[in-house]
């Protein structure tokens, strides 16, 4: 399954409507694709699975950090990890794999009205990351929680 994974993404779903108020994109681009054997090796780059690894963790840590940049989610939120594939690969089916795999819709994953806001990207010459956030313009927040949302950016007195 390596170089196949296009997008991956990470929906916040409202359980009262069913539809996203948020949604995290790992979006993955890798350079080697379409290289020969020859030009692989002959490719030099300082990236290696250790930096990889920590890329990937520095990614992972900035979503768990972005809450002060995003409105509050409604209480009652689930999520899903869905990924893109590559056009070019074969869709997997459960039957070839050890997991089920579950074909998404897109309106599991569009944000309606989103605001986009990017949180991290990464250049390392033949991998490139971006992690970026879509939040829905008008999330339904109880009215106990609207202060929280309407004081956001102001200092406690």
């Amino acid at each position: 399954m390596q170089g196949i994974v296009r997008k991956v993404y990470i929906p916040i779903i409202d359980v009262t409507t069913n539809r996203p108020v948020e949604k995290f994109t790992f979006q993955i681009r890798s350079l080697v694709a379409g290289l020969t054997d020859e030009a692989l090796r002959n490719y030099e780059t300082t990236i290696n699975g250790a930096d990889v690894e920590t890329y990937l963790r520095s990614f992972l840590l900035k979503i768990s950090v972005c809450d002060s940049m995003l409105t509050p989610n409604p209480p009652e939120c689930i999520f899903a990890i869905m990924m893109e594939l590559e056009e070019s690969v074969d869709q997997p089916s459960s039957a070839q794999q050890e997991w089920p795999w579950v074909h998404g819709e897109e309106s599991e994953i569009t944000v309606p009205q989103p605001s986009l806001v990017p949180l991290k990207t990464m250049d390392a010459g033949i991998l490139k990351m971006q992690l970026f956030v879509e939040e829905a313009d008008e999330k339904s927040i109880p009215a106990s929680q609207t202060s929280l949302v309407s004081d956001r950016g102001k200092d406690p007195i």
